[in-house]
């Protein structure tokens, strides 16, 4: 200092040669704008922990600077640092020996840059200055740093003092680090005692961030992937619709009736009763195998199955009445639609990050967090698409590390096990029935040769027994004729009544003479036929005074002797089915039979209709060859 001739005071001062700090972040020349090309992120937090060493220094002095800004800090030609424009500094000491500057008690108005003034500047609180004053104005250029803006903007003077005031900063955008936020947001705090209390810990906090910076942004890429696949799985993912739920009830439960349900989702004592109730049912089984019948027994058989059964009708009650009533989840298990490829393959890069930023920086809280929150996630995830292996891996993470909401997600996954060996239950028996069909398919495929040539043997058998049949019938049918009751009206049965002895329905001459066994299966009258291994039996006695052919077409009108037509007495075998040969047999005892013949089921001749028009005997009945008979049959003698 000096003083002139005249008296004026004279205040010599050091010539700092470089560039403010402001024209490096806001660059107007040619040759400011190559130089801040020299400037990234990480330089200019190296000038703001060097401007953090000069105010240090000040602290220690009792001296706060109050007017911190890009504009007050020079960069020197070589990196150096200087904190220019000391003007408004306060000392805060109480009781200072000697004043080299105003005392913090002598501040009674707002003083300092709007643009950057800690609301106790703002206001003019100078009792309230504190170290914390600059901590909240190296916060203000902190965020200058990474926003390119000062902390505080607005239309009027008063409208940036009012943000001041109420220090409420531009909100931040969100590719800033997170970190850097939450150290920005600590050091503006409104209220003094909520910031960082000495510069130091500010600045131990930024030379944290440059020191993890590579951690950090590993951790921060994490994160982006992790909300963007969090808010994809938001968007797809629903809540079961009232159908789904219906669908469960009236569907899905009873659809698995006889898997244990209560049984896997019973507690200790549910366990209990429940083989309590299968013993007691087994102890009644044991009793009524003694005494009741084989198909009784075989009913009782199924009471330790349908107990199970049982014990599902009460779990689908009980899901009803949670649904209904309490409003309870309904243990849904419904697989979400969309594809879980793009939430695997982003939860899964977000858990490496976390993990490869843990490795660079132990100390990383927020990765080691995150990381959990991303198992469980997809745990969650993979519970919901039923991949419970993958889900119990995941779970075994959270484990270890005792994370809150591991019981929630262990419950979960419970449930899920449970759908999951339900489905696999369904899955083996339909396996099983499967397996049986085609094993039954491929058996009946080998053993058609076989299959086949046992039904021809069967039909060659059922055939050879219809001849039996007829030939067995010979001696009685001449019994039958010799006592003169061949009127076909006789009894109101006809040619039937010969047929009816035979099945030993009947008595129609008040004697038994019919065959002691009855080959004929059951004897019906007029247009119902009596029936055996498929054949009709059909007996014709001779008619009254004319020859009816088929399709009642008269042949002849005479009175000719009936014992002439008695001579002629047959019975006839027509098949049920087509394709297979009719059988005769006349009064002689010789089978004769017609490979293709036009009478099938009840489509027969008439009485008579065997003979020629003239009623004699046909030659073919005879055995002879060549020629039809009047039915329009070609028979062969077997």
């Amino acid at each position: 200092m000096d003083q002139n001739e005249d008296g004026d005071i004279l205040l010599a001062m050091k010539l700092v040669k470089g560039v403010s700090w402001k024209d490096l972040l806001y660059p107007q020349t040619v040759e400011h704008k190559e130089k801040a090309r020299e400037y990234n992120l990480q330089k200019h937090l190296e000038i703001l922990i060097n401007v953090c060493n000069a105010i240090n220094y000040a602290h220690s002095k009792g001296i706060v600077h109050c007017d911190l800004k890009p504009d007050n800090i020079m960069i020197r030609d070589f990196g150096e640092v200087l904190v220019m424009d000391w003007g408004i500094a306060v000392d805060v000491r109480k009781n200072p020996d000697e004043r080299r500057t105003f005392h913090k008690d002598d501040i009674t108005t707002p003083m300092g840059t709007p643009c950057y003034m800690a609301p106790e500047l703002a206001e003019g609180r100078g009792k309230d200055i504190s170290f914390a004053t600059d901590v909240y104005l190296l916060g203000g250029i902190l965020y200058e740093i990474i926003h390119h803006i000062p902390p505080h903007i607005g239309k009027s003077l008063w409208v940036v003092l009012l943000a001041a005031k109420e220090s409420k900063p531009v909100p931040f955008k969100e590719n800033i680090p997170l970190q850097l936020r939450q150290i920005c947001h600590k050091a503006m705090c409104k209220k003094s005692q909520d910031r960082y209390r000495r510069v130091t810990h500010f600045q131990k906090a930024l030379e944290e961030y440059l020191q993890h910076r590579e951690s950090i942004s590993l951790s921060n890429k994490a994160t982006e992937l992790y909300n963007n696949a969090v808010k994809y799985a938001a968007t797809q993912h629903k809540k079961p619709s009232t159908w789904q739920k219906i669908k469960r009830i009236v569907f899905d439960i009873p659809g698995k009736a006889y898997f244990p349900y209560w049984w896997f989702y019973s507690k200790k004592t549910g366990k209990i009763l429940f083989v309590a109730y299968f013993c007691i049912m087994s102890t009644i089984l044991f009793y009524c195998l003694k005494k009741l019948s084989t198909t009784s027994s075989m009913l009782m058989l199924t009471v330790p199955l349908n107990s199970m059964m049982l014990s599902n009708v009460v779990f689908l009650i009980w899901q009803i009445y949670r649904w209904l009533l309490t409003k309870s989840n309904l243990d849904l298990f419904i697989s979400p639609k969309f594809s879980a490829s793009y939430l695997y393959t982003n939860f899964i890069e977000a858990i490496t990050l976390y993990q490869r930023a843990i490795d660079l920086w132990r100390g990383n809280q927020s990765a080691q967090k995150n990381k959990l929150r991303a198992h469980a996630k997809i745990a969650e995830l993979a519970l919901d698409f039923k991949d419970t292996r993958l889900a119990q891996t995941h779970i075994e993470k959270l484990k270890i590390t005792k994370s809150t909401n591991v019981q929630d997600l262990c419950e979960k996954a419970e449930k899920v096990i449970i759908e999951e060996k339900s489905d696999l239950f369904m899955l083996n028996i339909a396996k099983f029935f499967f397996a049986l069909a085609t094993y039954a398919l491929l058996l009946q495929v080998l053993s058609l040769p076989f299959y086949l040539s046992s039904i021809e043997r069967f039909e060659a058998a059922k055939e050879e027994n219809i001849i039996y049949i007829l030939r067995s019938y010979s001696t009685s049918q001449a019994l039958f004729k010799s006592h003169n009751v061949c009127d076909q009206n006789l009894n109101g049965l006809g040619e039937y009544g010969f047929l009816s002895e035979l099945d030993g329905s009947s008595l129609v001459r008040g004697q038994d003479f019919s065959v002691k066994t009855p080959f004929i299966e059951k004897l019906k009258f007029k247009n119902e036929l009596p029936t055996k291994n498929g054949y009709y039996f059909y007996c014709y006695l001779p008619g009254r005074t004319e020859a009816i052919g088929e399709n009642d077409k008269k042949l002849r009108q005479d009175n000719l002797p009936i014992l002439l037509q008695e001579q002629h007495f047959v019975i006839y075998a027509w098949p049920i089915q087509e394709n297979r040969r009719a059988f005769v047999i006349n009064e002689k005892g010789i089978v004769f039979q017609c490979t293709n013949h036009n009478y099938i089921g009840l489509n027969i001749p008439k009485a008579n209709s065997a003979f020629d028009i003239d009623s004699q005997e046909s030659g073919n009945l005879q055995g002879d060859l060549g020629g039809n008979t009047v039915d329009g049959n070609e028979w062969t003698e077997l």
